[in-house]
């Protein structure tokens, strides 16, 4: 009897709902938005919403068909669509086993910047999978409609609870970065350790020059009675 497949092999339907609270990223005129979602080189998008500029709805499915492992990456993409070029403004990503957990219910993920991890966004959608390795039962791949009137599709099992995923809101967090107070506590911790070293060795110094004059001063009573001690031998 084979092996049950580890893989994700089947068709992947993710409904781009929207993306709102986007980083302005145009200097001048409105954001032109799209998002883009990539599974393991497979990639659809969204048509751009002119002029939609910091809150974009799309109720637009993407259909795609993808062979990936579970470890493998979703990643979703907003973008400006600009003339001359095109500008990214947030991204998100996170293993495909732990996405596949999601679906058939909205589901929030934070968009970042990918340098400094900064909040650009939300993008909301509703996803789901038919193929190897089902993750469970969930909305039927059928139920969900690729018209852009059609609202999403009620979940069929029951909601999460707090202890089976960490976001109550399911607004998936971007990786964390250092808090700025706790870089500014290491910066302090730095300075303090510093000045203290320094006093250290200023304190050092001080007591190798205090026992030096000590000995000096010893130095000269010792010659002051040997010279006494020369001078009453010659009086004798």
């Amino acid at each position: 009897m084979a092996a049950a497949s580890t893989r994700y092999v089947g068709t992947l339907k993710v409904q781009v709902l929207s993306a709102t609270d986007l980083k302005d990223v145009v200097t001048f005129g409105t954001m032109d938005p799209y998002v883009v979602v990539n599974v393991n080189g497979a990639e659809r998008q969204t048509m751009p919403q002119v002029d939609a500029g910091c809150n974009a709805t799309f109720n637009e499915t993407l259909e795609m068909n993808i062979d990936a492992a579970p470890r493998d990456l979703i990643t979703f993409k907003a973008i400006h669509h600009g003339k001359v070029m095109d500008e990214l403004i947030g991204i998100f990503s996170m293993q495909l086993d732990e996405f596949m957990q999601r679906q058939g219910r909205r589901s929030k993920f934070q968009l970042v910047d990918e340098e400094t991890f900064d909040a650009r966004g939300i993008v909301e959608v509703i996803s789901v999978y038919s193929g190897q390795n089902m993750p469970g039962d969930y909305v039927p791949i059928e139920n969900l409609s690729v018209s852009d009137s059609s609202p999403a599709p009620v979940p069929s099992q029951p909601q999460p609870t707090p202890d089976q995923f960490p976001y109550p809101e399911s607004i998936v967090a971007a990786p964390s970065q250092p808090r700025q107070e706790d870089e500014d506590e290491n910066d302090e911790d730095k300075k303090k350790k510093k000045k203290d070293k320094k006093k250290k060795k200023k304190h050092k110094k001080h007591h190798k020059k205090h026992s030096d004059d000590e000995y000096d001063s010893g130095e000269s009573e010792d010659t002051d009675v040997s010279d006494s001690e020369d001078s009453d031998s010659d009086s004798d």
